[in-house]
C-alpha cells in the first residue's frame, strides 16, 4: 500500500469485495435503472425518437450488467472458497448446476457480450479475422441483406424483457 492512502478505503474494499449482499445491492442499482430507461423508452418512441433508442440501448447493457452483478452475488453466497473468479464475465461456470435451462444459459452468454462488448462498442474488436469470424453474420435473401435479429449487438425490448426474467430468475435463487 502506498504511505498516503487511506487505510480507511482499503479496509472498506476488502470487506466489499467477496461480499454477496454488495454485489446484489449493485445489481440492484442497474436493475432499477434499466426498468427506469425501459420506462422512459416507452414514453417517448413517438416523440423523441433517438432519444427513445438510446433509453433502449442502455437498458440493454444495464439489464446485461444487472444479471451478471447478481450472477457474481449468489456466486459469493454460495461457493465454499470464493475468489478472484468472481472478476470474469463467463459467469455461467460460477452459477450452481442446473439452475438455468439450456435457453437461459444461452441468454446469459449473450448479456456476457453486451457487458462486454455490445453495449459499448459498435463492432466486437475488428482487428483480427477470428474476431471477424465469430461475429459474423448469415447472409439472407440475396447478398446485400441480413436479418437484423442476428446482429450481436441487437438491443429490443423483447431482449431486455427476457434478460430481466432471468435477472429475476438468478435474484430468486440468491434470496433462496
Amino acid at each position: 500500500m502506498k504511505p498516503d492512502s487511506s487505510q480507511a478505503w482499503r479496509n472498506t474494499g476488502e470487506y466489499a469485495a467477496f461480499d454477496t449482499s454488495q454485489w446484489e445491492f449493485k445489481s440492484r442499482l442497474y436493475y432499477s435503472a434499466a426498468c427506469q430507461l425501459r420506462t422512459n423508452y416507452a414514453s417517448q418512441v413517438q416523440s423523441s425518437p433517438f432519444e427513445a433508442v438510446a433509453c433502449l440501448v442502455v437498458a440493454q447493457f444495464n439489464m446485461a450488467l444487472a444479471v451478471e452483478l447478481v450472477c457474481k452475488a449468489l456466486y459469493l453466497k454460495t461457493a465454499s472458497n470464493p475468489g478472484k473468479e468472481v472478476y470474469t464475465h463467463k459467469v455461467a461456470d460460477l452459477l450452481p448446476k442446473g439452475l438455468l435451462s439450456q435457453e437461459q444459459a444461452e441468454l446469459l452468454s449473450f448479456a456476457a457480450e453486451v457487458v462486454e462488448w455490445a453495449g459499448r462498442y459498435p463492432t466486437p474488436r475488428w482487428d483480427n479475422k477470428t474476431s471477424k469470424e465469430r461475429y459474423d453474420i448469415p447472409e439472407k435473401n440475396g447478398p446485400n441483406s441480413f436479418d437484423a435479429n442476428d446482429i450481436p449487438n441487437r438491443a429490443s425490448i423483447g431482449l431486455i424483457d427476457v434478460l430481466e426474467t432471468l435477472y429475476c430468475h438468478v435474484h430468486e435463487a440468491w434470496v433462496g
